[in-house]
């Protein structure tokens, strides 16, 4: 499968909320206690946000097959940290019927590229526990753990 990767385009928009709806209805899946299953709805302004970009893969007849969101992030005057400019993948989906073909390689190769190019020294993201097939994608990828978000589920404690 041939797939390019290119700069989303508002006419990319059904198929990015189609992807965003996967990505939802995973997370759904391990955690319903957090996320609700969710229709799938358009959105026609991702491309706007420079400090967001959006950019998704396409394959040989430019059907969109996977997604890519990111987030430029700039830390500044913060009396305890450092000064710091970093790229945040915020979403990373792959099409269900094209997974395991190397689609989400190509676009974190990508996210590695643009980072570079617009100088940003690392790329972080989040990714739950439970979503084992994400966190060993990215784990085989080089990501390493930065920090855990904990949590106490008080309601079911005496």
């Amino acid at each position: 499968m041939d797939i390019r990767i290119r700069p989303a385009q508002n006419s990319d928009s059904s198929a990015i909320s189609a992807l965003l709806s996967q990505i939802v209805e995973v997370h759904y899946a391990v955690r319903p206690d957090i996320f609700r299953p969710c229709p799938q709805q358009e959105s026609s302004d991702f491309c706007e946000d420079a400090d967001a970009p959006v950019f998704v893969a396409v394959d040989e007849q430019e059907n969109v097959v996977g997604c890519l969101w990111c987030v430029i992030s700039r830390q500044r005057d913060n009396s305890m940290k450092a000064d710091r400019d970093w790229l945040v993948i915020d979403d990373l989906c792959v099409d269900a019927r094209c997974r395991r073909k190397g689609i989400g390689r190509k676009l974190v190769d990508f996210a590695v590229r643009f980072a570079r190019r617009e100088g940003l020294p690392r790329i972080e993201l989040n990714v739950y526990e439970d979503n084992l097939g994400a966190v060993k994608f990215y784990e085989r990828y080089g990501f390493k753990i930065q920090k855990r978000v904990m949590e106490l589920d008080v309601s079911s404690r005496p």
